[in-house]
């Protein structure tokens, strides 16, 4: 069951999930946030975006023993909370960015590699992703892995 939250507690590193219009039509997005309100000069003026990777599309999550060794080259991913033996709430603790809100996704350059291979790199305009609701989002964990992360043996 994911847990809903607000806009302002959203950090670096949280799997999310909220909706966005594309086409005319709200879609779920499910991501991994590397920037909150990240400043884009636009020729009408300045906008906020919110930049992240694609966990899951379409309810098939991305998720793999690959996806963790990539993502655990920039941090740490720890376990929030075991919602049932294959989905869990995760975080990715980038270096001392976790206080705080962060404007710059500078950590994240080491995934460049993975996130063009996948095609996977999202940006939103903040304003407009902000006016829908958001959820910490459990997504679905090889059991393995799950049992490594909660400390299991």
């Amino acid at each position: 069951m994911r847990d809903q939250t607000t806009w302002n507690k959203i950090r670096p590193g949280d799997i999310i999930s909220f909706r966005y219009p594309t086409n005319g039509v709200l879609k779920l997005n499910t991501i991994l946030v590397f920037a909150i309100k990240a400043p884009v000069q636009t020729k009408s003026g300045s906008k906020k975006h919110l930049r992240g990777m694609k966990i899951e599309e379409r309810n098939r999550p991305f998720i793999t023993p690959t996806w963790i060794r990539e993502v655990t080259k920039v941090g740490n991913l720890s376990l929030i909370k075991k919602t049932s033996n294959t989905e869990a709430i995760l975080k990715l603790s980038v270096g001392s960015y976790q206080i705080g809100e962060r404007t710059d996704d500078t950590e994240f350059t080491k995934l460049r590699g993975f996130l063009s291979k996948t095609n996977s790199y999202r940006t939103y305009d903040f304003d407009i992703a902000r006016k829908y609701q958001v959820y910490f989002e459990p997504v679905q964990v090889p059991a393995s892995i799950l049992k490594e992360l909660a400390g299991e043996d």
